[in-house]
């Protein structure tokens, strides 16, 4: 409970969604996947299998935007790497945005369209999404958690 914590980010423009084997000197090796059913059928339907997405961002890669608003496309995007780990029964949220204009120049596909609305992110039984975060074994306690003073204990 509590407010929101930022914890990582990434970025995609999603004309550079094509993908590509990853070169030897920046492969990433393959995410574990959890033992039960779920897990097992999301990573048999991803296009690459867990794998960390690896973008070319080469001209010649470039993809352009479905034509007609409401038609799918897959895109993954990866983020950052951090050293955060989740409590059991923690809630995570993920938060998309169609632009980041404090950091980013627009779309100039999407100025250059009249009524042109942003890509949405389709979810649902029907239309999965998915987020992979590793899961990871409990970590041994090198010290014993604080225990809280009793109520009008004064020491430092």
């Amino acid at each position: 409970d509590g407010p929101p914590v930022y914890i990582t980010e990434g970025q995609l423009r999603l004309s550079y969604r094509q993908e590509a084997d990853q070169p030897s000197e920046v492969a990433a090796s393959d995410c574990p996947v959890a033992d039960d059913d779920l897990s097992q059928q999301a990573a048999a339907a991803d296009c690459r299998g867990a794998k960390e997405p690896f973008h070319t961002f080469l001209s010649g890669d470039k993809l352009t935007l479905p034509p007609v608003s409401g038609e799918e496309f897959r895109a993954r995007i990866s983020l950052l790497p951090v050293g955060f780990r989740f409590d059991a029964g923690c809630s995570i949220a993920l938060v998309m945005a169609a632009d980041d204009a404090a950091h980013f120049a627009p779309n100039p596909t999407m100025a250059a369209t009249p009524g042109a609305t942003p890509p949405s992110i389709c979810h649902g039984p029907g239309e999965p999404s998915l987020l992979w975060l590793p899961i990871l074994p409990e970590p041994e306690r090198r010290f014993k958690k604080p225990q809280s003073r009793p109520e009008g204990d004064k020491r430092l």
